[in-house]
């Protein structure tokens, strides 16, 4: 057997944690593939969503360890699956090399307390001669001292769902529970199946943006020793007690096509950041993008920032004061071409990237804006798509080969830096 996923192994922050459900099995009916349809509206099924979702509030109760540890005894855990953290993520797929993933989907619907919900549907298709099993399924690690998360279970439509469960020696220093959901499905050969679910998640919550362009701000938690941080402006303070937005990363599988649809539970726009902006969509249901990727373009896991009970056009202004009072404040030209993106004007979006180009090697080591948080590669890209965007393809592709120029000098083997240069490879060739 050889898994799909073990490519990502604890990923994802720890932060991400859990919302409180009962673990269980029981057994549902598998969906046969009839042909391939869009990936919202296979996503986005009500009649799915509500049915999966109702198999997790149906329940009221929570099990305790000693609970699911003895009514898990004699379940081992299968091999191939790779441990991450508990967090929004594509179930892996564990199957012989005749399985493949035709089609990845997934949507993450946020709530305004952080409460998120991950549905997905994994389009599997046999291509060998003989009817053969793929695993689907969940592969989490909780560490079992300090805060621990309580327990959650994933809900499937397909095949009997499988909890199976094994604790760390508890005498080291971190002692940690490693635990798999997963469903075994069948498939003739020739023939595919949808594997479709769903399962809650918690969404972390910081004081302040702590992304760049949707890539993780590696120095974000260090502000405060600096006087540079835009969060030190006196224009910063109009916004300073609501600016704390959702901050999260979505872990990937292999696929040959994927779509990861972020979006408000009520169809309210709260996005402020998504990494990989040149994959990023606007979709028709109101509030949401997502991203859309081949098998060549998938990146480990996406980034993303959104924020409820600010209205964007208020911290829009709020930076754009900012800029103008310290027009060196990197993070805040940054932060302000993320703004303009989902709420803004685009034409002052290129210039505010253009500028932003432009005085970036003044300022980027003091700001702490080199090697893993240099991210010009993206900005170009951000750029380069806003000129696409304004009909500008000549000016465009004149960008793209300057981005493409920097980024020979920048770390190539830096996912980030890859994925930029592939794209602006394209966009420089048309």
């Amino acid at each position: 057997m050889k898994t799909l996923y073990g490519y990502f192994a604890a990923l994802l922050p720890t932060a991400l944690l859990v919302s409180g459900c009962a673990i269980h099995t029981h057994n549902v009916q598998g969906t046969k593939s009839g042909g391939s349809t869009d990936g919202e509206a296979r996503v986005e099924s009500e009649g799915e969503s509500k049915a999966v979702r109702s198999k997790i509030s149906e329940s009221g109760k929570t099990e305790s360890d000693a609970q699911v540890g003895e009514r898990n005894t004699d379940c081992t855990i299968p091999e191939g699956f790779s441990f991450a953290d508990t967090g929004p993520a594509l179930p892996q797929v564990v199957a012989s090399g005749s399985i493949e993933t035709s089609r990845a989907d997934a949507t993450l619907i946020v709530d305004v307390d952080g409460g998120a919900y991950v549905e997905f549907n994994m389009e599997l298709k046999n291509t060998g001669s003989a009817a053969d099993t793929a695993r689907v399924g969940y592969a989490w690690r909780t560490r079992l001292s300090g805060k621990k998360a309580p327990p959650t279970r994933v809900d499937f439509k397909a095949g009997e769902v499988k909890t199976c469960l094994k604790k760390s020696d508890q005498h080291i220093q971190q002692p940690f529970e490693n635990k798999v959901h997963y469903v075994e499905v069948t498939i003739e050969p020739g023939a595919s199946m949808n594997v479709i679910g769903g399962y809650q998640v918690t969404i972390a919550r910081a004081d302040k943006p702590e992304t760049l362009f949707g890539f993780h701000d590696h120095f974000s938690r260090n502000w405060k020793n600096w006087d540079w941080p835009y969060i030190k402006a006196p224009q910063y303070k109009s916004v300073a007690a609501d600016l704390k937005p959702f901050v999260g990363t979505f872990l990937t599988t292999p696929a040959a096509e994927s779509r990861i649809i972020l979006r408000g539970r009520d169809g309210i726009h709260w996005t402020r950041a998504m990494s990989h902006e040149q994959y990023v969509t606007k979709i028709r249901t109101p509030g949401a993008h997502a991203w859309n990727f081949t098998a060549e373009q998938i990146p480990v896991h996406v980034g993303f920032e959104y924020l409820p009970g600010l209205e964007i056009q208020k911290e829009l202004e709020a930076f754009e004061k900012i800029v103008k009072a310290n027009p060196g404040d990197l993070r805040a030209r940054i932060r302000l071409a993320d703004l303009e993106l989902y709420g803004g004007d685009p034409g002052k979006r290129v210039k505010g990237l253009k500028k932003l180009l432009a005085v970036w090697d003044k300022s980027a080591k003091k700001q702490l804006l080199t090697g893993r948080n240099d991210v010009r590669g993206p900005a170009y890209v951000a750029l380069v798509k806003s000129l696409l965007q304004l009909d500008k393809k000549a000016e465009a592709r004149r960008f793209a080969k300057k981005g493409l120029k920097l980024l020979d000098s920048l770390d190539a083997n830096l996912e980030m830096n890859k994925l930029a240069a592939r794209w602006l490879k394209d966009v420089s060739a048309k």
